[in-house]
This record gives C-alpha cells, sequence and structure tokens, in this order.
C-alpha cells in the first residue's frame, strides 16, 4: 500500500501545527499541555513514528478521554490518502505462519541505532545532549522505535541492557541521577522519593528492582547494614505539635556545620542550614525563623543542651502565646541521642549532601504515615505575623536584656590567609577555572572514588599559598 505522500506531509507538520490541529479535532489544550507537547518537540515526525500509551498519557494527564481521543486522532493523520495504491505478490507459504509475525528475540548485545543526524553530530562532538531536553526526547525516541523491534514490553533488565549500552558507546553521556547524584545508600524509599522531588513518577517496586540490578555491590551493601531503629519515645498529634531541632558536627574541621529542623507530626524537613561552625544567630534566623514565618508556630520545640540554640528558645518562650496549645512547655531539652526522628537521618546527610537529601526526604514515604510533604501541606494551626519575628541581630539586642545574661554572637572558625581581598579573589577565580563543576568531585566521593576530591584540596592548599 503506497502511503508516502501522507507520510512526508505528516512529518513536515511542527508542533505548534500539531496542536492547531489537536484543536480543530476537539480536543481541548491546556497551556501546561501545550507546553509539554513543546518540551517533548511532539511534532508530526514524532507521531509518524508512533506515540505510545505512556506517552500520550504524560501530554494529557489526568484525562482518559483526551488520551483516548488523542490516539485516535494519531491514527486517522496517519492514514492513508482516499486514493491508494494496492499491489499484491505471491508470499512463500512459510510467511503465512503464525510465526512469521512474532517479533524477534531481543538480542543478547544491543547495537546502537543511528541516531539523526543533528544529533549525531552531536554525539560525535561530545556534546552534553542529554542536557538538552529537545536532544534528549530524540535519543530516548530513537531507542524505544529500536527496542520496539523486539518487544512492545520491555522487561526492566532490557532496559537497563540498552542504557549501559548507549553509556558505553558514548561514556560522557552518563547521567549523574539516580545513584549517581544520591550515593549508595539510598534504598527504594528514598530513591522513589528523590524521582518524586524531580517530578518523576515511578513505584517503589519497579525503582527497588532497578537499584538492585543496576549496582548489585550497592544493594548488597544496603542489605548489610539493615537495623531495627528504636521506637521514637514521643509521639506528635498533628503539625505543628513537635518541631524538632539538632546540628551535626562530623564535617566541622572543614569548616562545615549541618543544622535540620523536622515537625514531629510529618517528618517534613521544615528548615535546614549548612554554616562553618554553630552559631546562635544563623541558626534562629536560617532555621528557626524561616520555619515559623513559612508554616507557622509550633507549640513545642525540642533541643539537646547546645548552647547554640538559646537564641530560638529564647523566641519561643517570648512568643509562647501565639502558640495553638498554650499548656504546653515551650521547649524541652534533651539529650542528642533521645532525638531520634533527627539522628537517623545523620547518616544519609554525611554522605548525600544536604539538598538532594531534604528535597528527596520530604518526597517520600514513610510507612504506616505517609509523605512528608503532602503531611505538612497546611502548615501550623497557628500563625505568626512577620513583624512578630526580628532579624537576628534585633533578637540578640533582646537577649541579655530580658535574659540578664550573655549572648555569643560570632563564631569565628581560623583566620583569613589572604592579606587583600584582590588575593583573595584572584586565588578563587584560578581554583573555579580548574574545578568549574564541584558537584562533580561530590559525586566521585561519594562512589568511593575520592582521589579528584583529595586532588582538588592539595590544589586549592597551593594556590592559596601562591597568594599569601
Amino acid at each position: 500500500m503506497a502511503n508516502s505522500g501522507t507520510t512526508s506531509t505528516l512529518t513536515c507538520l511542527s508542533t505548534s501545527d500539531i496542536i492547531t490541529k489537536v484543536v480543530e479535532y476537539g480536543i481541548e489544550v491546556t497551556e501546561l499541555e501545550a507546553r509539554k507537547f513543546r518540551d517533548n518537540d511532539v511534532d508530526g515526525e514524532a507521531i509518524s513514528y508512533g506515540l505510545t500509551e505512556t506517552m500520550v498519557a504524560y501530554l494529557f494527564e489526568g484525562s482518559f478521554k483526551k488520551q483516548a481521543k488523542f490516539l485516535q486522532f494519531a491514527r486517522q493523520l496517519k492514514e492513508p490518502e482516499p486514493t491508494t495504491t494496492l499491489t499484491f505478490e505471491i508470499l512463500p507459504y512459510d510467511c503465512l505462519s503464525p510465526t512469521c509475525q512474532e517479533y524477534r528475540s531481543f538480542p543478547a548485545v544491543f547495537t546502537m541505532p543511528t541516531f539523526p543526524k543533528d544529533i549525531q553530530a552531536k554525539l560525535d562532538a561530545k556534546q552534553p545532549c542529554h542536557k538538552v531536553s529537545t536532544d534528549r526526547h530524540k535519543i530516548v525516541r530513537i531507542l524505544h522505535e529500536t527496542m520496539a523491534q523486539y518487544t512492545m514490553y520491555p522487561t526492566n533488565s532490557e532496559y537497563i541492557k540498552v542504557a549501559k549500552a548507549l553509556i558505553f558507546r558514548y561514556p560522557f553521556l552518563k547521567d549523574m541521577e539516580g545513584n549517581g547524584y544520591t550515593g549508595p545508600t539510598y534504598g527504594r524509599k528514598m530513591m522513589t522519593g528523590y524521582l518524586a522531588s524531580k517530578g518523576i513518577r515511578a513505584s517503589e517496586g519497579r525503582v527497588g528492582r532497578v537499584l538492585r540490578e543496576t549496582n548489585q555491590p550497592y544493594h548488597a551493601d544496603r542489605y548489610r547494614r539493615l537495623r531495627n531503629l528504636n521506637p521514637v519515645p514521643y509521639s506528635a498529634e498533628y503539625m505543628g505539635h513537635k518541631l524538632h531541632i539538632d546540628q551535626n558536627e562530623k564535617l566541622v574541621m572543614y569548616e562545615v556545620t549541618h543544622v535540620l529542623a523536622v515537625d514531629g507530626f510529618s517528618s517534613n524537613i521544615v528548615s535546614h542550614s549548612t554554616m562553618p561552625v554553630k552559631n546562635n544567630l544563623t541558626i534562629y534566623q536560617e532555621v528557626y525563623q524561616s520555619a515559623v514565618l513559612r508554616y507557622g508556630m509550633w507549640d513545642q520545640i525540642r533541643v539537646d543542651h547546645g548552647k547554640e540554640f538559646y537564641l530560638t528558645l529564647f523566641m519561643q518562650e517570648k512568643l509562647a502565646d501565639y502558640r495553638n496549645n498554650t499548656g504546653r512547655q515551650p521547649y524541652m531539652q534533651t539529650k542528642s541521642t533521645q532525638n531520634h526522628i533527627i539522628e537517623r537521618m545523620w547518616p544519609e546527610v554525611a554522605k548525600i549532601g544536604l539538598d538532594r537529601m531534604v528535597q528527596s526526604w520530604n518526597a517520600h514515604r514513610i510507612q504506616g504515615k505517609g509523605i512528608p510533604d503532602q503531611l505538612a501541606h497546611g502548615g501550623c494551626p497557628k500563625r505568626l505575623p512577620a513583624d512578630l519575628l526580628p532579624e537576628a541581630t534585633d533578637a540578640a539586642d533582646c537577649y541579655p536584656q530580658d535574659v540578664g545574661s550573655s549572648l555569643t554572637r560570632v563564631s569565628l572558625f581560623g583566620r583569613n590567609p589572604f592579606a587583600t581581598v584582590e588575593h583573595q579573589t584572584a586565588a578563587e577565580q584560578e581554583f573555579a577555572r580548574n574545578y568549574a563543576d564541584i558537584a562533580e568531585l561530590f559525586e566521585r566521593a561519594i562512589h568511593n572514588e575520592p582521589a579528584p576530591f583529595q586532588n582538588g584540596i592539595k590544589d586549592l592548599i597551593g594556590i592559596v599559598r601562591r597568594y599569601v
């Protein structure tokens, strides 16, 4: 059956043309859906190749009617013109058997297909086209079409085989997502949460199977380190009942101190900060104040006996009348080891980076509880006007007047070795030229490749010595 005229006309249609035709067909296209069409390069050529049901479900998420109607629209768009030419030929008897129509078995070694000229040119030039959405979608589309020659329902292992073949052929495409960005400590729950924080929805079961198959040593290591956590020695009745704040100083010798604040009911990490050394003013402003202004006033704060929380506790007690339940103590100080809801997170923080850990934690599912982001959605029952929470310096001025004792305002860490600001700027710029992406050192380090990080430290020391 000759259909070359229809196909050539279809492939000439741009994304805007397709959107216009979809609307003319009677399918209402929202701005978000139109943006998905453009971001994913859904033009006439893409439709001619054949969009899968999963792809269409993404374009029209939440509407089965639109999905079904678009599939019908795409089929009609690809149909030949009414005037067609039929050519008959006698086929061998063997080809009349049902097995002639079956897919070929998936190859043991997957061979990379030839990509479109523009993509192939970028790949040959080792350009990071995987970071450009339109290029990335074209690569995925071609790979999917090649896989469809063997099966329309690839297994996890077949997907992994194709991905590994692509990385083997083009190593620079290796994307530091998944276990690349997060390291070996993420199991199925945290990895599912990390993907959800990036807008990628996947079932925990499928994520778990992929983690097992992609890096067996990491999976075995996580299995060996499984342990039963002690039950939490307290309970929280609602969002805003208890706020737990704790710090981690395991990297303080490198001028890194992490502080987290977690709501006891939802387990949502409501605020966090990284500072050279623990500091009253910084903890108050970047952890306590930011959390209260965003979510509302907590009935009670739980911290350890560290002096770095004095300003936060002072303001919590000063604003005690604005709480939802004023019958509770405004704060409690306990041993840090009893603050289990925070302590159980620090191994993750030390290994994979605070920002990624916070995103993943807040989006992952806690068994028997739910997803922290969803549980914390409404915030605390009691909201607080912003003018009741002064800036850190103003709050510190009130502290000695109300409490009668001094407060450590400035926490020093070492000394600045540079004689002038110009020397410091020149040293920082030279280091930045040699190490444009610090994240790469982090990724390598968490994958048991510390040499690049160590070399970076040595180079930095050498650069500083030249300018002091």
